[in-house]
């Protein structure tokens, strides 16, 4: 799968919405640390907060807890916030050069409102991104309810995480290599861990797909030999790409044929214009404090779940 794009990021939201009644959601976005040797001469440098020496992974995933960004390496004490700001994907936000949807109408309602994605509140409010209420004792009930409806599908990447590490044992105990090696390792993991998402996700859209007959052959898959492609810049890890051309080291979808944001960044034909005429409603641009304020009162009203005010007692 590459980077997704116009459709596909549709998709992607309504995935969300399906499964939990979130509306505009393109990916959860989160960032875990994953205990390493000291590289040799870093001093401090890889030791956090916790008392060991790391190396982050930060992460996006959609519904089906499949990682679809991923960039590894950081030292354990940067802020999650920060290693996103500076990775491509949050240039590519910031130069607001992916090719996002235009807005949408929400379910059961008027409003029509930027796609964004959904992190923890150590994110803050970014180019695209929506963070829940800062933690206080003066909670509105309903900021407490917008908090519960953010963080059931904030959470499939910390499940995606949690299903890493319990899948690979490698990945859930100290990684005893350089960085380099333990990156390597990272990737290979989450590419395992979202080949056997797809292949379910694949056969699910077969099943429903009522123009093809159970006597049919299979089909051959004339795809099978893009894993093993290589550019000068660039190998592929199963479903995922990893793009050595950017210091980053930044993760992007495969199979590998060119296309990730780095392409984007650089060409400025890439850049969007969504000057379509859509209704009054339309909450433009991205005014995090805004979409999330409209937000609080829709899942009070029109988006209202019965789920939410269980989870509330």
């Amino acid at each position: 799968m590459a980077f997704p794009r116009g459709v596909e990021w549709i998709q992607i939201a309504q995935d969300f919405q399906d499964s939990y009644g979130y509306p505009s959601c393109l990916k959860a976005l989160d960032g875990r640390r994953f205990e390493n040797k000291r590289p040799p001469n870093s001093g401090a440098k890889y030791y956090n907060r916790k008392q060991f020496r790391s190396i982050v992974l930060l992460a996006v995933c959609d519904a089906h807890h499949r990682f679809l960004y991923a960039l590894v390496g950081s030292p354990g004490p940067s802020h999650d916030s920060g290693i996103f700001a500076r990775s491509t994907l949050g240039r590519a936000l910031v130069n607001n050069v992916i090719d996002f949807p235009a807005p949408e109408q929400w379910p059961n309602s008027d409003i029509v409102a930027t796609y964004a994605f959904i992190a923890d509140e150590g994110f803050g409010f970014g180019e695209r991104v929506m963070a829940p209420y800062r933690k206080s004792a003066n909670k509105t009930i309903e900021e407490m309810i917008f908090d519960i409806r953010l963080t059931e599908p904030r959470e499939t990447v910390e499940r995606a995480f949690g299903s890493l590490c319990s899948g690979f044992q490698v990945c859930g105990e100290k990684l005893g290599f350089d960085v380099t090696t333990s990156k390597n390792i990272i990737f290979c993991c989450m590419s395992m861990h979202n080949h056997p998402i797809t292949v379910r996700m694949e056969k699910n859209l077969d099943t429903h797909d009522d123009g093809e007959s159970e006597d049919s052959e299979p089909e051959t898959d004339d795809d099978s030999d893009d894993c093993h492609e290589n550019s000068e810049n660039s190998r592929n890890l199963g479903d995922y790409h990893l793009d050595n051309s950017l210091h980053s080291h930044d993760f992007f979808p495969g199979p590998l044929h060119g296309r990730g944001i780095k392409e984007d960044l650089d060409s400025s034909s890439q850049l969007s214009s969504e000057s379509d005429e859509i209704s009054d409603q339309e909450l433009d641009g991205f005014d995090g404090q805004r979409i999330r304020e409209v937000l609080t009162t829709y899942f009070v009203t029109d988006g209202d779940c019965e789920w939410q005010w269980k989870k509330l007692q």
